[in-house]
């Protein structure tokens, strides 16, 4: 006897033992069961670790308000800076603040 000619009730308990051996979900009706996303590896530790580090260091400008004495530097904020003076020289920088008669009007 083939398996093409044996009945259904028969293929149905081959199928319950096979699942039973290799330890695969039995499911003859093929219903979405959400197996193959629940055998997936969780991920929010690999996304937290990579959005949240741990130990941070404080910006410069935060440890020269604590100590004062320390005198430290921006690299960021130095490249900024230099970038505007540069501008200025040039001509293409952003205008100064206008004092005297516009001052409180808010304009």
């Amino acid at each position: 006897m083939s398996l093409l000619n044996a009945p259904k009730a028969r293929l149905l308990e081959l199928m319950k033992l096979r699942a039973s051996i290799f330890k695969t979900t039995f499911n003859p009706e093929n219903v979405r069961t959400g197996a193959r996303v629940l055998r997936k590896q969780l991920r929010g530790e690999a996304i937290k670790n990579y959005y949240y580090p741990s130990k941070q260091l404080p910006k410069p400008s935060v440890l020269n308000k604590i100590f004062p004495d320390l005198h430290t530097v921006d690299p960021k904020e130095f490249a900024r800076l230099q970038k505007v003076a540069n501008q200025r020289r040039k001509g293409k920088g952003p205008p100064k603040k206008l004092k005297g008669m516009f001052q409180g009007r808010g304009i």
